[in-house]
């Protein structure tokens, strides 16, 4: 059984309630869903194509996961604060490709 040819992965992903952002090895942010919109008060344009760290510098979020989960190559979780002052539990992971690149 294919997964990928009974659901569309991305349907399902924009309809969870939690924030999903996807970045790639140097933490440029490749994806997210809309749900980062209501949690970090912004659109995800103003997101996708961004350092983590510059968006951890201008206090869109802070801490970043993407960049603790970079810099130790190990799941992380920690409380995030938003520039609105929302505080957020928040989860990163790594995922490697079949020749176990990042």
């Amino acid at each position: 059984m294919n997964f990928d040819s009974l659901w569309d992965w991305e349907e399902i992903v924009e309809n969870i309630y939690s924030d999903i952002i996807v970045a790639d090895k140097e933490g440029k942010i490749v994806y997210a869903n809309s749900s980062v919109e209501y949690w970090l008060d912004t659109k995800k344009e103003n997101l996708i194509g961004y350092s983590v760290m510059q968006l951890e510098k201008e206090g869109i979020f802070y801490p970043s996961v993407v960049k603790k989960v970079l810099e130790t190559e190990k799941k992380q979780a920690l409380i995030q604060q938003t520039r609105s002052g929302k505080k957020l539990l928040v989860i990163g992971n790594i995922v490697y490709d079949e020749n176990q690149m990042m």
